[in-house]
């Protein structure tokens, strides 16, 4: 096997042993599943365990899960869309770098949940709904915000958020899931104190709420 954790990674994606992740229900019992080494047998956890035996500490299991709830997040893809995927890797040179990719994407994720979104998201350029180019972009963005604002673009689509949630649009929009569309300056004689900004979902913001927020069903 290789030994390399990015191809390790991709191989993982189109793997048998990779429905062993998907049967598991819950964080809880992925979480367990992991720190038993029951998950070993993908190939991406197994190169992991082998280069933490030595020197296993909480970063490095919290590492794990995080990889495992990654994986965990393909499951509204199928075996054969996993396996093509994988193949098609191979035959494009490209199984490390992706690998490589997504393993620094979870590794930057300050949240143990949002490696599940991404999983989602990358679910959806597997299945075919959105590009890489699109998958990875997004996914970046979804590092750069507090994960549970990412609920508030659920219900927005279009106009201007409350005075409560002011500040959350302004960190979406800053991250690039929603844009500043029109300014309400009060009326006449208004003045830029008494603004509000009207906002619009962008499709950034589309993706994240089709693909991405599943896992809170």
């Amino acid at each position: 096997m290789n030994k390399s954790p990015g191809t390790s990674l991709s191989r993982s994606i189109g793997s048998d042993s990779l429905k062993d992740v998907l049967a598991t229900s819950g964080d809880i019992g992925l979480n367990a599943a992991v720190d038993s080494g029951a998950l070993d047998g993908v190939p991406v956890l197994n190169v992991l365990t082998g280069l933490y035996k030595a020197q296993r500490d909480v970063r490095q299991v919290l590492y794990q899960r995080k990889i495992a709830r990654f994986l965990k997040g393909l499951d509204s893809t199928s075996a054969a869309e996993r396996e093509k995927f994988t193949n098609d890797l191979e035959k494009s040179g490209k199984l490390e770098e992706f690998g490589e990719t997504i393993l620094e994407l979870i590794d930057k994720s300050d949240e143990v949940r949002k490696p599940r979104i991404v999983g989602r998201i990358m679910a959806a350029h597997i299945s075919g709904s959105i590009s890489y180019e699109q998958a990875i972009r997004v996914s970046t963005m979804i590092n750069r915000v507090f994960l549970d604002d990412l609920n508030f673009l659920a219900n927005f689509v279009w106009g201007f958020p409350s005075d409560f949630d002011r500040e959350i649009a302004a960190s979406l929009a800053a991250a690039g899931f929603l844009r500043s569309d029109g300014t309400d300056l009060g009326g006449i004689g208004g003045s830029l104190s008494s603004s509000k900004i009207r906002y619009r979902r962008t499709r950034y913001g589309d993706i994240v709420v089709e693909y991405g927020l599943e896992w809170q069903s």
